[in-house]
This record gives C-alpha cells, sequence and structure tokens, in this order.
C-alpha cells in the first residue's frame, strides 16, 4: 500500500515540471549523465534547480552545497525518470 502511494506521489511530482522543461531534461538525457557534483552549469545543477522550483520548494535538501543533498536529489529524478517518459509518450 506504502508503495503505491509513493509511485502516485512521484507520478504528481512529475506532472508539475513544465512540459518544455521536461523535453530538455529528457532529449538532453540528463537525468543518466548528470553526476552529482557541486559544479555550476553542469546537467546536474538543471536538475537540482528544476526540483527545487517545480517539486519540492521546502525540501530539507536544499543545500547545493551539501553531498547528501545532492545525492538524494539525483536518485530521486532516477526514480522519476520513469514516470517523466511516461507523460511525455502520453501514457499517464
Amino acid at each position: 500500500m506504502a508503495e503505491n502511494w509513493l509511485i502516485q506521489q512521484r507520478k504528481t511530482a512529475a506532472g508539475k515540471i513544465p512540459v518544455e522543461v521536461r523535453r530538455i531534461i529528457l532529449e538532453n538525457n540528463y537525468i543518466d549523465v548528470a553526476r552529482p557534483f557541486q559544479e555550476y552549469g553542469t546537467p546536474f545543477e538543471y536538475l537540482f534547480d528544476v526540483y527545487m522550483e517545480f517539486i519540492d520548494r521546502n525540501s530539507h535538501f536544499n543545500d547545493y552545497g551539501c553531498s547528501n543533498c545532492r545525492e538524494h536529489i539525483l536518485q530521486e529524478w532516477k526514480l522519476l525518470k520513469q514516470h517523466l517518459e511516461d507523460l511525455e509518450h502520453g501514457k499517464a
């Protein structure tokens, strides 16, 4: 039951991302190429910013300087990827 709740939460989170932003992420394969390093102008920084802006503004993982925060957010993106792809292909 809790697993279904988590899946629904991720579907909802994926749906919060604007279509044009979702396409940038998927077309550039950002989730697969991102590395959770504190570097600016990278695919990961883009994902981090999108996560903070559209998915969880109040996250306690909001510190780009925190390695645990970056790891957590990248893991969340990996779990969201299938839902983003489903939305892109009209399966959601």
